[in-house]
């Protein structure tokens, strides 16, 4: 079974690139312009009831974020909100068990490629914040 990319002209996926491993190559949800501890653009995790479309950019308030290591480089997973959602402004907004099972996840997300990952505890929008800033790539 393949999966093809809206992004890339026809790139196609094999079934375990999506689904074993977590995500496509360019599935991941990033904050554009960041460069991360682990060589790639920063991790964000957006927390919403909506949908969206791949390649499509939303417009995020920070809220917190998880502490994660994996192979010995730092990982963390940012989790921003729409700006239009009105109801969650702090990670302590979040029902208990989505964090559970949102940190649960990532605990395990990367067994099948048999990668070292360590996963800490949710930190709060400051830390976040200032993670966002150091990642930034200066023009």
């Amino acid at each position: 079974m393949k999966y093809v990319s809206t992004r890339d002209a026809l790139k196609t996926f094999e079934f375990k690139d999506v689904f074993i491993k977590g995500l496509a190559d360019d599935g991941g949800l990033f904050i554009p312009q960041t460069l991360a501890d682990d060589g790639d653009p920063l991790d964000i995790i957006i927390y919403s009831r909506f949908s969206f479309t791949t390649g499509c950019v939303s417009e995020c308030k920070i809220i917190g974020g998880l502490d994660m290591t994996e192979n010995g480089n730092k990982d963390y997973k940012i989790i921003g909100v729409p700006t239009f959602i009105e109801s969650v402004n702090h990670i302590k907004d979040l029902k208990d068990d989505w964090l559970e099972v949102t940190r649960d996840f990532f605990k395990n997300y990367k067994n099948v490629e048999k990668k070292k990952v360590t996963v800490g505890k949710w930190f709060t929008a400051n830390k976040a914040k200032q993670i966002v800033k150091k990642s930034f790539i200066n023009k």
